[in-house]
């Protein structure tokens, strides 16, 4: 059995153990996992038991990511350019020092790309900073603004062709940018009631990173949602950079899918549940599309018409025929109401459900309303009309029915998934923006 670690300090509430012996399991890999908590006189002891064969690879995390770097034979790329190492791999050649973090910034960052002609602002210079403008700068970001409460300590420069610039706090109500970092520890305990970044300047942003992963939601990200942005915090980067680690020791390697079900794994035990809704025309694909979903997210699946059937207990066209469309109405938006207290859930709607100003705002509040934009004609192929209220007379009416919602549905959705090729296809492709 190969034994791995993590080198660090204050790491008793590490998810470490738990992402590695997981992967371990996923993948058949015969190995262990232990945490490595030890004083800096100490480094150069435990460093020993990688060359002696009693440690086979280890990660490395604060205090130690720098101080590693001149006990080892070699570092690659990314490690020299940061300046740190945070993956070990012993050899019968020697030690080799890697930074598989650059790899969970790339995960963490992938629905954001290009990153050309953008700008960005990272709140605080600590070690968690240097891979992260290592990243922006090798893909080309155009300015990289750095705040800090001592900027006069350092100089602009610039790397790769993106300007670097440091920036005092009270001076962030001047930068506009696509996202905005949080590289400092002010949100993780004993700073969980702190915020780095004043209420006013959320708006400069369209969306807000946390390095932080727990607790899964900070203050800094509570307060971006409130103000729009989007957000994520740094389980994706930290469920990456194990699996970059983990193909580096065992010299697997691990299948992209693979990769995504196991960060949508932790995920669904660490983040905090929230809803996802799924829009579009009768027929679109929204109940075997959100199936698919939930069983990727290991979240819920409920279809919203057939909650409503069981609250009337009566079937939609009975509902239609006896009380009209406007009573039918009326139920889905009681139904969507009764949903806010249910977690973990992906909801199909009805192809109608965005008819309704009430309803549309209340489908605005959340943060994934994904819309399954499928052609009419397409539909019209192998949709049964006959239980559909509004296409029974006549299904050419569709392409009128699309025309009058086709706004709505742009107008409450988040991200819009074109339904022309395979589900299996726009699966892959949305499972990036979790």
């Amino acid at each position: 059995m190969k034994k791995h670690g993590l080198f660090g300090k204050g790491l008793s509430h590490s998810l470490s153990p738990d992402i590695h012996k997981y992967v371990y399991k996923s993948i058949s890999y015969d190995a262990d996992y232990f945490l490595i908590d030890f004083e800096k006189n100490e480094l150069e002891k435990q460093i020993s038991h990688l060359r002696n064969g009693y440690l086979d690879g280890v990660n490395v995390t604060m205090p130690y990511k720098s101080e590693v770097i001149e006990m080892l034979d070699d570092i690659d790329e990314h490690a020299k350019a940061i300046g740190a190492v945070n993956t070990i791999v012993a050899s019968n050649i020697g030690l080799k020092g890697y930074n598989t973090d650059y790899y969970g910034i790339e995960k963490t960052l992938e629905p954001h790309m290009p990153l050309s002609k953008k700008t960005f602002l990272i709140l605080g210079y600590g070690g968690a900073c240097k891979p992260l403008i290592h990243f922006l700068s090798k893909n080309r970001a155009e300015k990289i603004f750095i705040a800090t409460r001592t900027p006069w300590k350092y100089k602009n420069f610039d790397k790769n062709g993106s300007k670097i610039i440091f920036t005092d706090y009270n001076k962030i109500k001047n930068i506009n940018g696509d996202i905005v970092f949080n590289t400092t520890p002010l949100g993780m305990y004993p700073y969980s009631t702190t915020c780095p970044l004043d209420d006013a300047y959320f708006k400069n942003f369209n969306c807000a990173i946390d390095f932080i992963y727990n607790p899964s939601q900070t203050v800094f990200l509570k307060k971006a949602k409130e103000n729009g942005l989007k957000t994520q915090n740094g389980l994706k980067m930290l469920v990456y950079q194990a699996i970059k680690s983990i193909e580096l020791w065992s010299k697997i390697s691990i299948p992209e899918k693979l990769k995504d079900e196991i960060y949508l794994h932790f995920r669904s035990l660490y983040v905090e549940s929230e809803k996802i809704f799924i829009i579009g025309m009768p027929g679109s694909g929204k109940s075997t599309f959100g199936k698919m979903l939930a069983n990727s997210l290991e979240y819920e699946f409920l279809d919203l018409d057939k909650y409503i059937e069981e609250m009337a207990d009566m079937k939609i066209p009975e509902i239609f025929s006896t009380h009209g469309e406007k009573k039918f109405r009326e139920l889905e938006t009681l139904a969507l109401k009764e949903l806010s207290s249910f977690k973990k859930l992906v909801v199909a709607t009805g192809g109608g459900c965005v008819i309704t100003k009430e309803n549309r705002d209340l489908l605005s509040k959340y943060k994934y309303v994904l819309y399954l934009d499928r052609p009419c004609k397409d539909i019209l192929s192998d949709l049964e009309t006959q239980n559909r209220p509004l296409l029974k007379k006549n299904p050419n009416e569709i392409f009128s029915i699309y025309e009058k919602r086709k706004n709505f549905y742009e107008e409450v959705s988040s991200h819009t998934l074109n339904n022309s090729s395979t589900l299996e296809s726009l699966l892959e492709k949305i499972l990036t923006i979790f």
